[in-house]
Order: structure tokens, then sequence, then C-alpha cells
């Protein structure tokens, strides 16, 4: 991020329990107005997970899937993502 956009990105340390709450207070209201909700328990349990990696290598390798937009030229171009 620091390279595509020529700063250091600002980092904002939000607490876990703050993320549950949030999550299941989205949860709750997805089910009431019947919308898909982003933030869920389980993708809370998924980012605040102690060891979590990123690594497509295993399905590259697996299918040869290769991704077609490289991550900092879609920084630097969002529109490369969104059309």
């Amino acid at each position: 991020v620091e390279t595509a956009w020529g700063r250091r990105p600002r980092c904002v340390h939000v607490p876990a329990t703050v993320l549950r709450a949030v999550a299941r207070l989205n949860l709750g209201l997805s089910r009431m107005f019947a919308y898909s909700p982003m933030l869920t328990p389980g993708k809370v349990r998924e980012l605040t997970h102690a060891d979590w990696v990123c690594d497509n290598s295993p399905i590259m390798h697996a299918i040869g899937w290769r991704p077609r937009i490289r991550l900092g030229d879609a920084l630097r171009d969002p529109s490369l993502i969104h059309g």
C-alpha cells in the first residue's frame, strides 16, 4: 500500500470485542431488514484468527489459476477491479 499510494497507510486498532458486538448487531439487523451482511461473527473469527495467512499458491499449483490483476496495480488504479 505504501508503495502504491506513496504514503504510509493509517492503521486503526479496533478491539475484537467491539468487532464482535458490531457483527452481532449487523447480523440481527440483516435478518430484520433482509439484506446480506458483510460483517458477521464468522467473519470476525476469520479476521481475528491468530495465524491468518493469505497465500494463493496452492490453488495456483493445483488448477493453474493466475490472478488477472496484481494487488499493487489494483491499489494504484481501482478502476481495474470496479470496471
